[in-house]
């Protein structure tokens, strides 16, 4: 008898626990677990990525004038994007680096799109500079999107933001 009660209350334990997890509706597919696919197309190189060799120089700030650089949108879709960038390197010997991260963070409820630029400069600490900023206008690509509202950064300051 003991055996008996105790069995009944695992079933309805058991029972319970399903009935009360997602199920998909009757018909549809349920979706793979994981992240959706990128609503976005990779971007194609800017020259200015990290390199290989990077860890033997010393990195150092760069100046971002982000009242001055830009997103620039085309129309079509996807719709390809890329930063302006304006600003200084510290002189002509620095080397530019531009590191692109997207992030898209998807919930049962909402998603959220960040591009993060890492922007900062590289240089031989023991090559000879004559002192003196170094200014710069550089395009970077971002890549191609198709939808969502994204917000672009800069070295943790907002640079602007998109709709495809």
């Amino acid at each position: 008898m003991k055996n008996g009660k105790y069995f009944l209350m695992v079933s309805l334990l058991a029972l319970l626990i399903t009935s009360c997890s997602r199920q998909p509706a009757p018909g549809s597919t349920p979706s793979p677990t994981g992240s959706p696919p990128p609503p976005y197309l990779t971007p194609v190189p800017s020259g200015y990525e990290p390199q290989s060799n990077d860890w033997k120089l010393h990195r150092d700030p760069v100046s971002i004038e982000i009242e001055n650089s830009s997103l620039t949108v085309n129309g079509q879709l996807p719709a390809e994007v890329s930063a302006v960038l304006k600003g200084n390197l510290p002189n002509q010997c620095h080397q530019l680096r531009v590191k692109v991260n997207i992030r898209i963070v998807v919930t049962d409820y909402s998603s959220s799109h960040r591009i993060d630029l890492e922007v900062y400069s590289v240089v031989d600490s023991g090559q000879t500079c004559t002192a003196g900023l170094q200014p710069f206008e550089v395009t970077i690509p971002l890549g191609g999107f198709s939808g969502g509202h994204y917000n672009v950064y800069v070295n943790e300051k907002l640079l602007g933001e998109f709709n495809p």
